[in-house]
């Protein structure tokens, strides 16, 4: 996969609507992110039997992670995606393992987010 394959699977940005207006959202595909997950856990949890797509997708809002009904734009597509927030990903993964803390995003640092989102737009843009 390309540079710009990969990064035309994923954005950054801040969010300009309610409810979460203002917030730093990751937006990447649904099969980004769970062909991700499949090649962590084969690495390094082989014994573990990797949930299948559907599986995977209902267990993510466990840990705050939004997975809308509906496609969502992402770049100049409209696709199947998941979004990620920091402070509802910190407080749904601290309550479900209880003692772990969360490191704070790079996302979260106002320099770091525009870096970020501009090389990504930069990447994206090559498709």
């Amino acid at each position: 996969m390309t540079a710009a394959e990969w990064f035309g699977k994923i954005s950054v940005f801040r969010k300009e609507r309610n409810p979460r207006r203002g917030q730093v959202c990751i937006r990447v595909t649904q099969d980004w992110l769970f062909d991700n997950y499949a090649c962590f856990m084969r690495k390094y949890f082989p014994s573990s039997k990797v949930y299948n797509f559907n599986t995977f997708l209902a267990k993510l809002p466990e840990v705050g992670v939004i997975v809308p009904a509906k496609k969502q734009r992402l770049h100049k597509s409209t696709r199947r995606v998941i979004d990620l927030f920091y402070s509802d990903f910190k407080a749904a993964y601290g309550q479900k393992y209880k003692g772990h803390n969360v490191t704070e995003w790079v996302t979260e640092s106002e320099d770091s987010f525009t870096n970020i989102a501009m090389d990504i737009g930069q990447y994206a843009g090559q498709c």
